[in-house]
């Protein structure tokens, strides 16, 4: 097999931050190396995608489009001039004639850019988009016009059927690579991940959290979080004086390898999903499960498609979430019990291997 896949991702400026902080040599090294030493350092999901899927037999070729830096070393070092960020973008496809592109985001893309790209490069046969966060009519465009959509979500899955009917369901997964061993947990509880205090987004995690917090003393919350100042946020005076409340106690948000360690350093990982989410499947439920830690996630009616009572703990409510945290915090070998359970369902059900070898099962039928 010889097929490339151009795998264009976006990261968080914060991460990219970070890298540039740890690894003070990067301008040296050349497009490739950067990439490649970017990508370990990240870890995140295209990270996983390329080692598998190259397992398999695929050439996987990972272009971050929002990382400027980046893409300005690659015209550099391809003698491309002057151009703006989307010709860039255009040249990368002319030189590296992939089969298959794959946009890990969508939501910076620009619609006449997206829709021409077969037009322009005839060798593509597949565009592919990830959904998997709540999107408009912006996007509609982009997904109706996708030869595969694939998302993580239920929910998100029958609106974007109407949309496009080559919509398949990829679950979020856990890699092996993560796993450390011999790590103290030495923290009771953690959160791992963004609060976006907004409508449909994570205003439950956010009452969740901010709650958790006030009751719970070794309850380290690692967070970027925002606080959209529209008339519904700005009138609502008692969350913006919980906001600033809670942004005061959380810690700087962890990414790549420092994220996994972190993981594995606590004995409960707590989970929130979306507000408008009535199923479950985001990437923590299986990174906090594949690191070891104690899952505690709130009910969906689907949660029993991805873990069995003994492997997990859900929550109803908040109160009901603090009685269990605590209940487990005095029952130490519980904990142990239940996240081996998990941990190793997760392993066995939910790598990216797995993963990968499904999505080489749907590509197999369309190229």
């Amino acid at each position: 097999m010889n097929i490339k896949i151009l795998y264009y991702s976006t990261v968080y400026n914060e991460l990219i931050k970070n890298f540039e902080n740890t690894i003070k040599n990067s301008s040296d090294l050349n497009f490739n190396d950067h990439t490649n030493r970017f990508m370990e350092f990240s870890r995140g999901q295209e990270f996983s995608y390329k080692y598998y899927l190259d397992e398999i037999g695929y050439d996987v070729n990972v272009i971050y489009y929002n990382y400027n830096k980046l893409q300005k070393k690659w015209s550099s070092e391809n003698k491309i001039l002057n151009s703006n960020s989307y010709q860039v973008l255009e040249e990368q496809i002319k030189k590296i004639r992939p089969t298959i592109i794959y946009f890990q985001n969508i939501f910076l893309l620009n619609d006449n850019f997206f829709l021409e790209i077969k037009n322009k490069f005839p060798f593509v046969k597949l565009i592919i988009c990830w959904v998997c966060s709540p999107f408009s009519k912006k996007q509609h465009e982009i997904i109706r016009n996708s030869d595969l959509v694939f998302t993580c979500n239920n929910g998100f899955l029958n609106s974007l059927l109407k949309l496009n009917k080559r919509t398949v369901k990829i679950d979020h997964a856990f890699d092996e690579r993560n796993s450390f061993s011999n790590t103290n947990r030495t923290i009771d509880v953690s959160f791992n991940g963004s609060i976006v205090c907004n409508k449909n987004f994570h205003l439950n995690r956010f009452e969740n959290l901010y709650y958790l917090n006030k009751k719970i003393k070794n309850f380290n919350i690692y967070s970027k979080i925002y606080y959209k100042m529209n008339l519904f946020n700005f009138l609502n005076f008692n969350n913006l004086i919980k906001f600033y409340s809670l942004k005061k106690k959380i810690k700087n948000p962890k990414y790549g390898k420092e994220y996994f360690m972190q993981l594995h350093k606590s004995k409960i990982c707590f989970n929130s999903h979306l507000d408008i989410d009535n199923y479950s499947g985001n990437m923590r439920l299986f990174e906090g499960t594949g690191s070891g830690c104690l899952m505690i996630t709130n009910y969906t009616d689907d949660l029993k498609n991805f873990f069995n009572d003994d492997e997990i703990v859900s929550y109803s409510s908040k109160e009901d979430a603090l009685e269990k945290i605590k209940y487990f915090l005095d029952n130490p070998k519980e904990i142990v019990n239940i996240a081996t359970r998990g941990r190793n369902k997760t392993l066995k059900n939910h790598s990216y291997r797995i993963r990968a070898n499904k999505i080489n099962e749907i590509l197999i039928k369309y190229i």
